[in-house]
């Protein structure tokens, strides 16, 4: 018997083993949310814009550049840094340290730059002290050469000086004129103010004068005075006669008059606020330095009703200094009563 072709056996397959279902919860029914209702007539919101520094006005005085922030970080006063630095130093001047009223003195502020680095722009401010009255000021300077006026700000009493470029071991100077009107002790102060742009150290940038005193000079030297009453048929009169050693620096002479009552106590400075300036003596257009023995007098101008009458002598200086000079109480009689003409 033939042999008969036996089939090749096929391995079995590997079935994998089902993976049972896993117990997943039912999902949840939706819940009932609210729709967002938006707020009435509620405006966009935009993003605020930063703040921007306020514009200068137009009428804040002369310009003064800020001041920096401080110095560069790891930096000292000695150190120059990739920032760079700037060095000004200032000292501060006067002509004398004793003045009298109505005299000019001389203050000279010079600015050096130390360096390391030459300065685009520097500015010297200077507050004119209260006894003073400003007659001018000047700058100049050695590299780059160069000279100019000052602005004065009489509001302030800040002398503004734009001196510009100066270059690193050179100096700049204030010259600053002034007339002493107001006596006392006083100190000068002066600021000098460099390019913002590089960190200055602020130990030498300020001066202050040494102290001067004001003192004010008799105006008059009395040597006598007489009050009395002139008569004539139409009128009665005070007349005022007084004789002065020494006149110096006179602008003129002022006269006051108040009624008082007949018991009214002499010396009383307040009363002289409240007293009427009837006339003036003298020229106030020129003043006299220096004058010797000289005889004044003053009548009044017209009739007076009956009564007491305080009258003052007040000088006043060439810078407007005053010093009264005396005071006196005259009875004016009623007419009624005219005693006979007055013969000198």
């Amino acid at each position: 018997i033939p042999p008969t072709d036996t089939p090749t056996p096929i391995p079995p397959t590997h079935t994998p083993t089902p993976i049972p279902p896993t117990n997943t919860p039912p999902p949840l029914p939706p819940t009932n949310t609210p729709t967002p209702i938006p707020p009435p007539n509620t405006p966009p919101q935009t993003s605020t814009p930063p703040p921007t520094a306020p514009l200068r006005p137009r009428d804040s005085g002369p310009y003064q550049p800020p001041a920096p922030a401080g110095p560069p970080p790891n930096t000292g006063p000695d150190v120059l840094t990739e920032f760079g630095e700037i060095d000004l130093a200032i000292e501060s001047f006067v002509s004398t340290e004793n003045v009298e009223v109505c005299d000019l003195i001389t203050m000279t502020v010079p600015v050096t730059v130390i360096g390391p680095r030459d300065v685009a722009s520097v500015i010297i401010s200077d507050t004119l002290a209260s006894g003073l009255e400003f007659v001018s000021a000047t700058w100049e300077k050695t590299s780059p050469q160069g000279s100019g006026a000052c602005d004065f700000d009489p509001l302030t009493r800040i002398v503004h000086c734009h001196v510009g470029a100066l270059n690193s071991g050179h100096r700049a100077t204030l010259h600053l004129v002034a007339r002493a009107i107001g006596p006392g002790s006083y100190e000068n102060r002066t600021v000098a103010i460099g390019d913002p742009r590089f960190w200055d150290p602020p130990h030498n940038n300020q001066a202050t004068s040494p102290s001067f005193a004001v003192v004010t000079a008799n105006l008059v030297t009395l040597h006598n005075y007489t009050g009395t009453m002139t008569y004539t048929p139409q009128s009665v009169n005070a007349w005022l006669n007084w004789n002065a050693s020494r006149e110096h620096r006179l602008s003129h002479y002022e006269i006051y008059r108040l009624p008082v009552s007949a018991n009214t106590p002499p010396n009383q400075p307040e009363m002289l606020a409240l007293a009427e300036k009837v006339d003036t003596l003298g020229n106030a257009s020129t003043c006299n330095q220096d004058s010797e023995n000289r005889s004044r007098d003053w009548v009044e101008h017209g009739s007076l009703p009956a009564g007491y009458y305080r009258y003052w002598v007040v000088a006043v200086g060439c810078c407007r200094q005053r010093q009264e000079v005396f005071e006196t109480t005259l009875f004016v009689p009623s007419r009624t009563f005219m005693p006979m003409v007055r013969v000198p």
